[in-house]
C-alpha cells in the first residue's frame, strides 16, 4: 500500500482506492466546509459537512517488482501530488477572491505546436516527430494528460519514462535524435518562464552512439531487390533506392539531384549535402560513376530535370516497405539503410576508411568508424554459418 503523506492542512487530500484488478486508483478528497442545520421543532443543532471526491484517472501498480514498474509508480505519484497542489491553489483563489502566483499553466502541446510553427531549421520534421512521440507515450502511460498537459506537470519521472519508451520503439540513433529535439522544446519552455525548472536536466538517452544499429542489406539481397518488379508508377522510387545503395546518398540529397550534377565527360557525380551545407568543409561530395550507376540513371535528360522523380518521403517509405516484403527480405529496411549498406559494402571490400569517409561526406573519420562495428558483426555471422564439426 502506498503512503499518502498528506499534511493536516492539505485540502484536498490525496488518497487511493484499491480496485478489483489490484491497481490503486488515486483520487482527491475535498473538504468544502460545513453547514449548521437547526431542527424546526426541537431547536437541536446538527452539523452537515460538505465533501466531494475527484478521480484523477491515475493508477498505481500493485507490488511493483521491476525497475520500470517502480519508476512508473513514482512518476504517477509525482503527477498526482502536482495535481493536488494545483487544486489547492484553485480552492484558495475561490476563498480569497484573487489569483495566486502561477507558473506552468500553459498547455505543453500548444506551446510545442507554437514553437514548431516558428522553428526554421532543417530538422523541423524531426522536432515535430519528437513531440508527437512524446504525446503518444503520454496517451499510453498517463491517459488523463493525453490531450492536455500543463507544463508544470511535465516531471523528470515522465521524461525518464519517455526516454525508456524511445529506446524501446526506435532503431539506430533514432532515440538520441528524438530526445535531443524534445529537449530543445522543453529547454525553450523553461527559458521563457513556462515552467519552474527544466525536467530534462540531468536525464540522458543512454544508447551506444558508436554502433550503427540500422539493418544492412547483403549483396545477394540487393540483387534480389533489383530483380523484383514494382508498379510502373514506382519505377523511379526503385531506381532511386538502388542508386542510394550504390552511392550512399541520403534521401534528401537524392531528391534534389539534377542531371546538371553529373559530369558525363569525367563520369562523376558532384553535389552539396543539405545536412552539412554551410557548416562543414566536407559538404561537397564527388562520387565516381560506373556503368551500373548509368544503367540505374537511364537516358540523359535536360540539365534542370531531376535525376529521379520522387514523391514525398512517406510515399517512398510505403513503396519501399512493400517492395522489400515482396522480395522476401525479412528486415526492417528504411531508405537510410541504403547509406549504411553502401558504407559496409565498401569496408568489407577492404576499402580505405578515409576513402569511404570522403564518399559519404563525413566531417570526421570518427563518424565513419561506427560502421566498423557492423563489418565485425557481419564477419562473425559469416564464421558462425560455417558447418559444425565433431572430432
Amino acid at each position: 500500500m502506498p503512503m499518502f503523506k498528506n499534511r493536516n492542512t492539505d485540502n484536498p487530500k490525496l488518497k487511493g482506492k484499491r480496485l478489483q484488478d489490484g491497481r490503486e486508483s488515486l483520487y482527491l478528497a475535498y473538504y468544502l466546509g460545513y453547514t449548521k442545520l437547526i431542527h424546526p421543532e426541537t431547536g437541536q443543532i446538527h452539523i452537515r459537512h460538505e465533501r466531494k471526491k475527484e478521480s484523477l484517472k491515475l493508477y498505481l501498480l500493485p507490488h511493483p517488482k521491476t525497475a520500470r514498474d517502480k519508476e512508473r509508480n513514482q512518476a504517477v505519484m509525482e503527477l498526482a501530488k502536482q495535481i493536488r497542489y494545483e487544486r489547492e491553489l484553485q480552492l484558495k483563489e475561490q476563498h480569497w477572491g484573487k489569483k495566486m502566483p502561477r507558473i506552468g499553466k500553459e498547455d505543453f502541446y500548444d506551446f510545442a505546436a507554437s514553437y514548431i510553427e516558428r522553428y526554421d531549421k532543417k530538422d523541423k520534421a524531426v522536432v515535430r516527430g519528437a513531440v508527437a512521440k512524446f504525446q503518444s507515450y503520454v496517451q499510453k502511460t498517463y491517459p488523463v494528460f493525453g490531450q492536455r498537459l500543463k507544463t508544470e506537470y511535465l516531471s523528470p519521472e515522465m521524461v525518464k519514462g519517455f526516454v525508456d519508451y524511445l529506446n524501446r520503439i526506435c532503431r539506430g540513433s533514432g532515440a538520441n535524435s528524438y530526445y535531443a529535439r524534445f529537449k530543445k522544446v522543453v529547454r525553450h519552455a523553461a527559458e521563457t518562464g513556462c515552467m519552474r525548472r527544466n525536467p530534462c536536466q540531468g536525464i540522458y538517452c543512454k544508447t551506444d552512439r558508436d554502433i550503427i544499429r540500422k539493418e544492412i542489406l547483403s549483396p545477394e539481397e540487393v540483387l534480389a531487390l533489383a530483380s523484383t518488379e514494382v508498379s510502373a508508377l514506382h519505377t523511379d522510387i526503385k531506381r532511386g533506392f538502388l542508386f542510394s545503395l550504390y552511392t550512399g546518398i541520403r534521401f534528401c540529397d537524392l531528391k534534389r539531384l539534377r542531371f546538371s550534377n553529373i559530369d558525363y565527360a569525367n563520369r562523376t557525380l558532384k553535389f552539396e549535402q543539405a545536412k552539412t551545407k554551410g557548416h562543414s568543409r566536407n559538404s561537397w561530395v564527388s562520387i565516381p560513376l560506373n556503368d551500373t550507376h548509368f544503367q540505374i540513371i537511364g537516358n540523359k535528360g535536360n540539365v534542370h530535370e531531376p535525376l529521379f522523380r520522387l514523391p514525398a518521403y512517406s510515399t517512398c517509405k510505403t513503396v519501399l516497405r512493400a517492395w522489400v516484403k515482396k522480395t522476401g527480405i525479412e528486415k526492417h529496411i528504411t531508405w537510410h539503410c541504403a547509406r549504411h549498406s553502401f558504407a559496409v559494402f565498401l569496408l568489407n571490400s577492404q576499402a580505405n576508411i578515409k576513402t569511404v569517409s570522403e564518399l559519404l561526406g563525413h566531417s570526421s573519420l570518427a563518424m565513419t568508424e561506427k560502421y566498423l562495428h557492423a563489418t565485425d558483426r557481419l564477419k562473425k555471422e559469416a564464421i558462425d554459418r560455417l558447418p559444425s564439426l565433431t572430432l
